[in-house]
C-alpha cells in the first residue's frame, strides 16, 4: 500500500508484464479515466469504461460503464 494516497490509486497487473503499474493523481483534487478495450470478432470494441474524480464539496466519486449499454454505471462515492 502507497505511503500517499491522494483520492485513488491504481495497481495494474498484466500477464506477460515482468512489473506492475502503480499510479495515482498527483493532486488533492485530481481524477483519473480509463478505458479497456477488447477483441471482438476480429475488431475492437470499449468494452468498459472507469473514471474517477473529486468535487468541490468533498465527494469522491468512482463509476464504471460499459459504453452502448442501457444498464446503469455502476458508481461509489467516499468523503475526502
Amino acid at each position: 500500500m502507497p505511503r500517499n494516497v491522494r483520492n485513488f490509486w491504481l495497481e495494474l497487473s498484466v500477464d506477460g508484464s515482468k512489473s506492475n503499474v502503480e499510479t495515482g493523481p498527483r493532486s488533492k483534487d485530481g481524477g483519473f479515466s480509463l478505458t479497456i478495450l477488447q477483441r471482438s470478432e476480429g475488431g475492437i470494441v470499449r468494452a468498459l469504461e472507469v473514471s474517477g474524480y473529486a468535487t468541490e464539496d468533498g465527494r469522491v466519486l468512482l463509476s464504471a460503464r460499459t459504453p452502448g449499454s442501457d444498464a446503469p454505471p455502476l458508481s461509489f462515492e467516499t468523503k475526502r
